[in-house]
Parts: C-alpha cells; structure tokens; sequence
C-alpha cells in the first residue's frame, strides 16, 4: 500500500492515516498510561498488546475507519469514525456532517475541536461508561461548507 494511500487527511501540520498493525505497540504504550486513560477508556481499563489487538484490530464495526493523528509528523493519538445510519441521523437530525460525542468535562478537548470549527448542539445527559459511571457528553458537529 502506497504511503499516500494510507493518509486519511493532511491540512498543514495536522494529518490522519490508517491504523496499521504495526501501531499495535504505540497504542498499548498509550492505553497503559493512566493519564491516557483518564480521557480514553478509563483507568480502570489498562490494555495490553492482546486488549489493543481484539478492541482495534479484530473487533472493528463494518464502516469504521481506525487511525492515528499526527501532529509535525509526530504520532499524538487516535481517532476512529464511521457513517451514521439512518435511524441515527434522523434521531439527532444530520445529513453529511463530522460529528463527535465528546464527554462534558473533558474541557480540552472540547476548546480544540470548536477552535478547529465543531460547534456543540446537544448535551447527552449519561451518554457514556466511563470510570465505573455514566458520564454527559457533547454532541458536536463540523459542518465544512
């Protein structure tokens, strides 16, 4: 497979590509770190190369594109999206948008996606299993038009 077919989106300093299977190793380095795992997963949920390897690699959702962030040609994270079916697009009324679910107190996050133009439409009240807890996520939306 050709490098630039594995570039999912590039824009500057910023690119996604594909997760391949040799991110295995980055992906468990980054899914034992409890301050990783205090935004992705839960601490309470340390993973190792045989977790990585089911959650990332053999149980992957029909439709779902796995990949990694780069920033300055660095890796600094992860990032998976896939279509919204029907039924979803109707319940929260989306056409062809980006959206995310971010959780509420993940304040960071929440200034980077809206300074890279996603804007929040819903709160979710316990949307999300985080921590031993349901936890409130935002509901945003990039529209590129």
């Amino acid at each position: 497979m050709s490098v630039s077919a594995m570039i999912l989106y590039h824009n500057e300093e910023l690119c996604v590509r594909r997760l391949e299977l040799e991110d295995a190793g980055l992906l468990v380095k980054w899914l034992s770190d409890p301050v990783v795992l205090e935004y992705y997963e839960g601490r309470d949920r340390p993973h190792d190369l045989e977790m990585v390897l089911e959650h990332f690699y053999e149980d992957v959702p029909e439709g779902m594109t796995p990949g990694i962030v780069q920033y300055k040609s660095q890796d600094v994270g992860y990032i998976q999206f896939y279509p919204i079916e029907a039924e979803e697009r109707q319940e929260y009324g989306y056409a062809d948008k980006i959206v995310m679910d971010p959780q509420s107190w993940n304040r960071r996050a929440l200034r980077v996606y809206e300074k890279n133009g996603f804007v929040r439409k819903k709160l979710l009240p316990e949307h999300e299993w985080h921590e031993g807890q349901y936890r409130d996520c935002w509901l945003i939306e990039y529209n590129g038009a």
